[in-house]
């Protein structure tokens, strides 16, 4: 049972040596408590727990090269995160220290003048004042030293300013040496290699897709719609309707033109005729052979009268003829249009009913 004992007793210690070993292994320092127990032991035990001592360094070492990689890359992009907000915050501190400046510049002017002014005052009030307005003296006073406070206040926040900024210059030069030294392991890294071919590759890939759907929208676009066609239609139709009220109304206007120039015409035509008959009745009555002629003169000019009234009234059978074949192909025409608009009607009808069909078949599928 004592044997039992000791080699259970060591069995124990050796395990406890060996947990041991591992923490300071994780601690990478040893303990001199730990060292003092290593050279208490026996020989056997001692090379024993060297062996595993070794065994668990090989391991811990295997370990520790693979938590370095995922643990420089995740450092590199906390780094570059760092980098880029610190730059952020150096250019907002430097703008801001720019329009401090030209601000205290602004205030430095004003308080100089102002002072210049408040000291000339205090002289002048001084020689001038009575007894009585010692007091005004007195808050005059209090506010030149509150200005003093002031003027204090804003050097210290300059300052303040100012060592931030060195501070902040300082935070990313070490970042940046930083990325530098970083930088290096991650273009040795195999991987990282690796996943650079696969995302130059990706945006390639990505590069053509884009053109290939810009080329398709393209192409989509240049096609129009049934509502863009039926919108064009809709415009074209009203044109055509303003075009044929314009010209019909310009060809009444051409129509009333010729209309009262003929008028016209007549008018003067008449107004000629009868001067020349009043005329000649006047020379008639001198003597018989005169009347004579004179009636002759008459009946020749009824008889063209006449001619030029057959003449107008064959002229507008003509133009109701050609009215009345107008009227007919007029009739003709609207007939084809009703007929049209019927048939485009149908067409719109079956394209709506092809659509809904399309669309129950795809919800099918």
């Amino acid at each position: 049972m004592i044997e039992k004992n000791k080699d259970d007793s060591e069995d124990t210690s050796d395990t406890n040596m060996i947990e041991e070993m591992a923490e300071a292994k994780t601690k990478k320092k040893i303990d001199t408590k730990l060292f003092n127990n290593i050279l208490g032991m026996k020989k056997d035990e001692l090379s024993n727990a060297a062996a595993e001592y070794l065994k668990m360094r090989e391991k811990a070492n295997e370990t520790e090269l693979e938590e370095n990689s995922a643990a420089l890359m995740k450092k590199i992009e906390i780094l570059s995160t760092k980098e880029s907000k610190i730059d952020q915050k150096l250019e907002e501190m430097k703008e801001q220290e720019k329009d401090l400046n030209l601000s205290k510049n602004k205030i430095d002017d004003e308080l100089d003048q102002k002072q210049s002014k408040i000291d000339e005052n205090i002289r002048m009030i001084k020689t001038t004042t009575p007894e009585k307005d010692q007091e005004m003296l007195t808050k005059m006073r209090k506010l030149i030293s509150m200005n003093e406070k002031i003027k204090k206040n804003e050097a210290d926040f300059r300052l303040a300013c100012k060592d931030e900024l060195k501070d902040l210059d300082e935070r990313n030069k070490l970042a940046k040496e930083n990325l530098k030294k970083l930088a290096v392991f991650d273009d040795q890294n195999e991987e990282t290699i690796a996943l650079k071919k696969q995302l130059g590759e990706a945006r390639l890939k990505l590069a053509k897709r884009t053109r290939l759907v810009m080329e398709l929208e393209r192409k989509i676009d240049s096609i129009p719609s049934r509502a863009e066609l039926s919108q064009y239609q809709r415009r074209f139709v009203e044109l055509y309707n303003q075009i044929s009220a314009k010209q019909n109304e310009t060809q009444n206007y051409f129509d009333m033109y010729n209309n009262l120039g003929d008028q016209r015409d007549f008018i003067e035509k008449e107004i000629k005729l009868m001067n020349s008959i009043q005329d000649g009745f006047d020379k008639s009555s001198e003597s018989q052979h005169t009347k004579y002629q004179y009636v002759g003169q008459l009946e020749e000019i009824l008889k063209g009268v006449k001619d030029a009234r057959r003449r107008a009234k064959d002229k507008l059978t003509e133009q109701e003829q050609v009215k009345e074949g107008v009227m007919k192909q007029k009739q003709e025409l609207m007939f084809y249009q009703q007929q049209y608009f019927s048939l485009v009607k149908k067409i719109q009808d079956e394209v709506k009913k092809n659509e809904l069909i399309n669309s129950k078949l795809e919800e099918l599928n």
